[in-house]
Order: C-alpha cells, then structure tokens, then sequence
C-alpha cells in the first residue's frame, strides 16, 4: 500500500503539471 500512496502522490503532480498546462 506504501508503495501504492508513493505511486499515487507522483501521478498527482502530474496531473497537477498537466492541468496547469493545460
């Protein structure tokens, strides 16, 4: 599960990259 946050917290600030992009 640790690793799940861990990969989750990454994709977050993507996401967040992206929409500010976006």
């Amino acid at each position: 599960m640790k690793h799940r946050k861990e990969d989750i917290m990454e994709f977050d600030c993507i996401v967040i990259l992206t929409w500010e992009m976006g």
